[in-house]
């Protein structure tokens, strides 16, 4: 299973199996999104799975224990409000519509800022963000695309269902809000040999010294932290780019190691929860 999110309920009692439409403030007039069906019988999940619907799955202490290969959303109740009184909001309607837009293969929408706004990466996005780290100078923080396009689309095709999918974050895409213009990308992900999410980013070359990368980071950091329940964030920047050193010391980094070895070119960084305050903006 590659989601499971706790939520606040009781056990319903068996054969629950609803239908629902989810309700977001991205829907606009007339707009209908769904349906999801809630159930808590493993066997009605497949047969609806089975027959293409999008089914969100809730854990009881009695389905525990049964086969539930191929469910992929799973909702573990915890004590609180009774299920049979609001199932939809014990799991809320926005993470009905998530599992919605994953289920159709949708971006998930992340966070709004005052000038930006950053969305699960799409394979239309290959192109311009390809144009922005062409140059290995201009790599950032966050691994280059596939000049190929056929590679490249297959490669954030294969991102998108295998780290957007199994983890629920990633590089994201970052847009001007105003214009919709793509300026680069921003975003967590997991390097190997840690357990703790990396903080990665990459502007247009066009677009720098404006902020933006400060504006898009702690934006990402604040989903991190208030969305995710991430204890830490780190980061690990090049020991000459002073301009990425500076900005991650005043996201409130804190460098392990200062002065790095003279065979090391890297400064490895560290932000606990706790030492970064949320604004809001997510």
């Amino acid at each position: 299973m590659e989601n499971i999110a706790a939520v606040k309920g009781q056990k319903r009692g068996k054969n629950l199996k609803e239908k629902i439409f989810p309700k977001t403030p991205q829907a606009g007039p007339g707009d209908v999104f769904g349906p999801v069906w809630l159930t808590d019988e493993p066997k009605e999940a497949r047969s609806l799975l089975a027959s293409g619907e999008c089914v969100a799955f809730v854990l009881t202490q009695e389905n525990r224990g049964q086969d539930l290969s191929g469910i992929s959303w799973c909702f573990a109740p915890e004590e609180g409000v009774l299920w049979e009184q609001d199932p939809v909001r014990a799991i809320g309607q926005e993470e009905l519509y998530r599992v919605w837009q994953r289920r159709k293969g949708l971006p998930w929408h992340i966070a709004d800022t005052k000038r930006l706004s950053l969305r699960e990466t799409v394979e239309e996005d290959g192109a311009i963000l390809y144009e922005i780290q062409k140059d290995a100078q201009e790599a950032g923080f966050v691994e280059p695309l596939e000049a190929d396009p056929a590679v490249r689309r297959e490669k954030i095709r294969a991102y998108r269902s295998f780290v957007y999918g199994f983890y629920g974050f990633g590089i994201w895409t970052v847009f001007l809000r105003e214009s919709g213009r793509v300026i680069g990308r921003a975003g967590l992900e997991i390097q190997e040999g840690s357990e703790d999410p990396f903080l990665g980013f990459v502007i247009h070359p066009r677009e720098r010294r404006k902020g933006y990368a400060g504006e898009a980071c702690r934006a990402v950091l604040e989903y991190g932290f208030a969305q995710l329940d991430l204890p830490v964030v780190r980061a690990r920047v090049h020991r000459d780019n002073r301009a990425s050193l500076r900005l991650c010391r005043k996201l409130g980094f804190r460098a392990e190691k200062e002065a790095p070895t003279p065979d090391s070119v890297w400064v490895d960084f560290l932000l606990r929860r706790e030492d970064f305050p949320c604004s809001g903006i997510v």
